[in-house]
């Protein structure tokens, strides 16, 4: 990209990179539809630049490189319910982060600090039993996330510079849960009802990364929400008519 700026004079920026990102998986399968997992992981996100600041410091930020791990098992439980109980870790290093560049130009770029550590824990629940003329499937799940950044992190927030050193990570949840019930009935050889309702739930964190800080007018709480989803339509071979209603 080409910065058109009054402060300094046009430039042409680039950048090249090529990362290996390795993975692996085990598993061990200890009876039927029973299973543990280990699962090893790596990622980045690409650096870049930023657009529309006067500091020539500022202009670019480094890529952000993730380190992760996943432990898992699933097994069945009773009557046709299935279980799915699962841990992760992730690391990142050179984590890219919301903030502005100084207490003299607020303009909003994408910076580094130098690490933030993330987890969580999540159990699931699915099964499906014939109900009636139908048969009635449910999927439950209920989760929550830890995030913390490390040493040496700053961030500038409306022109005043803070430490988030140890503090929680902006964008998780004390709580991720949601249920979705679905009834499905034939009608007839070519033709089958269903009837699906989905219940969302989220709540606790913090919108900004100075959340935790608990600043008068700038730390933003990440706002709960409860939402409900319903969905009724018919499938046919080859089409499917349905209704659904959002956010009731």
């Amino acid at each position: 990209p080409t910065p058109t700026n009054t402060s300094i004079a046009p430039l042409t920026l680039e950048n090249s990179e090529t990362r290996f990102t390795p993975g692996a998986t085990a598993k061990w399968e200890f009876g039927p539809e029973s299973q543990v997992y280990l699962r090893l992981a790596s990622a980045y996100r690409p650096a870049g630049f930023n657009i529309g600041t006067n500091n020539p410091d500022a202009l670019s930020y480094d890529a952000e490189t993730g380190y992760g791990a996943e432990v898992g098992v699933k097994l069945p439980l009773v009557n046709g319910l299935r279980a799915s109980l699962s841990a992760y870790y992730l690391l990142l290093e050179d984590a890219q982060i919301v903030t502005t560049v100084s207490a003299t130009d607020t303009t909003v770029v994408l910076q580094n600090i130098p690490d933030a550590q993330y987890g969580g824990v999540e159990l699931e629940l699915n099964g499906a039993w014939p109900l009636g003329p139908g048969r009635l499937s449910v999927d439950a799940s209920v989760a929550t996330q830890l995030g913390e950044f490390g040493d040496g992190s700053l961030v500038t927030v409306n022109g005043t510079a803070f430490d988030i050193s140890g503090e929680r990570a902006n964008r998780v949840r004390d709580f991720i849960g949601n249920i979705t019930a679905t009834y499905n009935v034939p009608f007839g050889d070519r033709a089958s009802g269903f009837f699906t309702a989905s219940l969302n739930s989220e709540d606790g964190g913090f919108e900004n990364a100075i959340g935790a800080l608990n600043v008068p007018d700038l730390s933003r709480i990440l706002e709960g929400f409860t939402l409900l989803s319903l969905r009724a339509g018919v499938r046919f071979d080859n089409f499917t008519v349905s209704l659904f209603a959002n956010n009731v």
